[in-house]
């Protein structure tokens, strides 16, 4: 009888002690950046003297991105003049590797619509078509100046350059890089990234052009900003319930 009792006691023992599995950690953080360009657009006169912002939230959670694209809808009066004007969303969500991602009507929300990630990423979104490192091979390039400040861990840059195929246009820009913006997949240019080691997070270009024009010489200027830059999320209600409604969509498996 004691050998019985002993034997159970050991076995019960045994079963307690086991260690513990630990669950698989979740990050249900959401990390928010906004990438903006400040680009030309020709008045009536055909000068590039109006300047307009766009400007497009990215959001990443748990391996997924999702993108935030706004328009605006203007409406006008019987003289012209804006009446209304209304903004609208859209997000485009997808996970890093797939073909294919969700496409979300915010002002509907029963509308949901799979497409390609490929097509969506080259032709939907202005910002993922930035190719600002061929500038460098099809522009006579000399950089000015540089300089670092190791309390910010940033790099600045600027750059003289003129068109190879065209002399009549030249310019310069600027770059700074930041080495504090960490795990963010977007990119104003992934091969100076890669060449700096830092994050690229604004660049500066002015051009300058001349033509001519009814026997006169006309000059134009064209200034472009991009920036990127990490921001507090103040919308994370909103992002996580479209997270979750991709989730939903394409059976999301933890």
């Amino acid at each position: 009888m004691f050998k019985l009792i002993s034997i159970t006691l050991f076995l019960v023992c045994s079963y307690c002690v086991q260690p513990v599995k630990k669950l698989p950690h979740i990050d249900n953080t959401i990390r928010s950046v906004v990438v903006s360009e400040v680009i030309p657009f020709p008045d009536k006169n055909g000068k590039f003297t109006i300047y307009d912002t766009l400007t497009i939230p990215i959001y990443y959670y748990q391996g997924l991105t999702a993108y935030k694209l706004i328009y605006r809808l203007d409406s006008l009066d019987s003289l012209g003049n804006l009446a209304r004007s209304q903004s609208k969303y859209h997000f485009f969500v997808y996970k890093k590797g797939d073909a294919s991602g969700y496409y979300y009507d915010s002002f509907d929300s029963r509308v949901a619509t799979k497409v390609s990630a490929d097509s969506m990423l080259k032709n939907g979104i202005w910002c993922e078509a930035n190719n600002l490192y061929a500038g460098f091979s099809e522009n006579i390039i000399q950089l000015v100046s540089k300089y670092s400040n190791k309390d910010s861990g940033t790099l600045h840059e600027f750059y003289t350059y003129r068109r190879k195929i065209d002399s009549t246009t030249s310019g310069n820009f600027s770059l700074s890089f930041s080495d504090k913006i960490r795990g963010i997949e977007y990119s104003l240019s992934k091969e100076l990234d890669s060449l700096k080691g830092m994050k690229l997070y604004h660049v500066r270009m002015e051009g300058y052009t001349q033509y001519q024009k009814n026997g006169k010489t006309i000059y134009d200027t064209l200034r472009i900003v991009s920036d990127l830059r990490e921001i507090a999320n103040e919308d994370k209600e909103e992002i996580l319930g479209c997270f979750t409604r991709y989730k939903k969509d394409c059976f999301w498996k933890e």
